[in-house]
């Protein structure tokens, strides 16, 4: 949508590849386990792609996955 969020309702178990990008912003790629009946929630933060800056921008991109185990 438009605040960039993303919702699956069914997705098969197992190893999951992710991955996010947008024009500007720094491409993430990353994967996690999803256990059969376990449900995953994941939060992605893009940084800007700022090149030749000092210092740089200032909250770099990074994942959060939280499953059940």
């Amino acid at each position: 949508d438009a605040r960039g969020l993303v919702a699956f309702d069914s997705v098969p178990a197992g190893w999951l590849a992710l991955e996010a990008r947008r024009v500007g912003m720094i491409q993430i790629r990353t994967g996690f386990a999803l256990a059969p009946g376990c449900r995953a929630d994941v939060e992605l933060y893009l940084a800007t792609a700022v090149f030749g800056i000092d210092p740089p921008p200032p909250m770099p991109s990074r994942v959060v996955v939280t499953t059940c185990d």
